[in-house]
């Protein structure tokens, strides 16, 4: 099959505006033997239905049919809209318990459970067994790349990976003081000179090269500007600041965020 194969979502479940004496929803158990020719999920339509009138057999219940194909379009339109299943005490009792790998929603809302046995009858949001979070799980057993800058591995990352193969230096700077400043596992702001009205050089911790992102925040109760880099190297960046009413350079204060 096709991605663009994907069949059309139902936007209202079968017969949704049926009166009530159009649709039933067919029970579970058998109907034979209590009302003549009734659907049931035991039998479908029982052998009556099957049987010619003049033999004593029995025309089926369109209520039945509406009722059958309302239920199965709900759930469908459920699973459409992306809503996951959650955890249904009854239901688990009907079926003996739910399957490994079953996936359900948490009661809270913020997360999923996946059962790590098959007949699973515990309720994992009271702290039933053989449930564990759906996260923790996606992530055990994962390969973790080798965290070097550079690596193109589709693998999950580990925190570490993540902190070392994107390193960053946060830093408010005013004048050639840097009032806060944050780094990763191998960069950190050594300096920072103010040459000239503006202009301000930004030493750090040298990288493998010079190909990182700079995010500059003038400071927002200044004057109207705006920061550009003007220069790089692999262990410095030079700003300018420039106002954006007169286009001069002007000595505001201003954040700076590296991304290597």
């Amino acid at each position: 099959m096709q991605a663009s194969q994907i069949p059309n979502d139902f936007p209202i479940p079968w017969a949704n505006g049926a009166g009530g004496s159009f649709i039933r929803t067919p029970p579970t158990a058998s109907q034979i033997g209590i009302q003549a020719g009734a659907a049931s999920l035991t039998d479908g339509f029982p052998p009556l239905c099957f049987t010619p009138i003049d033999e004593g057999g029995s025309w089926p219940y369109g209520q039945d049919f509406n009722g059958i194909l309302r239920w199965i379009t709900q759930c469908i339109q459920w699973m459409q809209a992306g809503g996951p299943p959650v955890y249904n005490s009854a239901f688990s009792a009907e079926i003996g318990g739910y399957p490994a790998g079953a996936i359900l929603r948490m009661a809270s809302g913020g997360g999923y459970w996946v059962s790590g046995v098959d007949n699973n009858t515990s309720d994992p949001d009271t702290g039933g067994a053989n449930w564990s979070n759906a996260i923790t799980v996606l992530g055990t057993g994962a390969t973790v790349p080798t965290p070097t800058a550079g690596d193109a591995s589709t693998k999950i990352a580990s925190t570490a990976f993540v902190a070392n193969v994107l390193p960053y230096v946060c830093a408010y700077i005013s004048g050639t003081t840097v009032s806060r400043s944050k780094g990763g596992l191998n960069i950190e702001i050594t300096s920072v000179t103010n040459p000239s009205t503006g202009v301000y050089v930004v030493n750090f911790t040298a990288l493998a090269s010079a190909n990182f992102i700079c995010n500059i925040t003038p400071d927002s109760s200044g004057d109207p500007c705006l920061g550009y880099v003007a220069a790089r190297t692999s262990s410095s960046v030079t700003v300018h600041i420039v106002d954006t009413t007169t286009a001069a350079l002007v000595s505001n204060p201003f954040s700076l965020t590296i991304w290597y």
